[in-house]
Formats: C-alpha cells, structure tokens, sequence
C-alpha cells in the first residue's frame, strides 16, 4: 500500500514550460482550453508515487470561475484519483496570458 505523499509548493510556469511536461499531441488542446471563457489558469495534476504502475501520468486541469476549482489557491492539497496509488497531486500552473 502506498503511504501518502507530501504536498509540495504549486510551481509557477511560463505557458512554453508548462506545455513541455505533457505530449506535444496534446499542446493545442491546452492552449484552447487555457483560452475559454471562465478559465483563468491551468493546473498541473502529477503522479510522484514511485511504487505506482501510475507514476509520471498526467492530467491538465482548468481554474477559473467557471470550473470545478475556482482558484489556483484552492488546487493546493488537492489531489485527483481514487486510490493512493494512482493519485495525482497539484505541481504546476500557469495563468492565462492577459
């Protein structure tokens, strides 16, 4: 069984880095998704668990009003997934570009 891992900071990235942790196939879903009314940032969601067939997976998820979470503040402590093992904790953001 995995234990629980620390949260760690929330890391600011310019939008070029944030784009180089996912899968250039999937740069201009984000950049379309960073674009949409109601969003005002895009939240790195990481799987550090190094005992998890999970690790290093990925999920890219809006902020803003409009969204599940409000704030960028608010994806600290958070994480996504069920289990221990295949959690996905808050590393990186980046904000739209105003």
């Amino acid at each position: 069984m995995s234990a629980p891992l620390p949260v760690g900071e929330l890391v600011e990235l310019p939008l070029d880095q944030f784009l180089a942790l996912y899968d250039p196939k999937y740069h201009d879903q984000i950049k379309e998704m960073l674009s949409r009314d109601g969003v005002s940032a895009m939240v790195d969601f990481y799987n550090p668990d190094m005992w998890s067939s999970q690790r290093g997976y990925r999920s890219a998820v809006t902020v803003g009003p409009g969204c599940m979470f409000k704030t960028v503040e608010e994806c600290r402590g958070k994480w996504l997934g069920q289990s221990a093992s295949d959690r996905k904790y808050a590393k990186h953001y980046t904000r739209r570009a105003a």
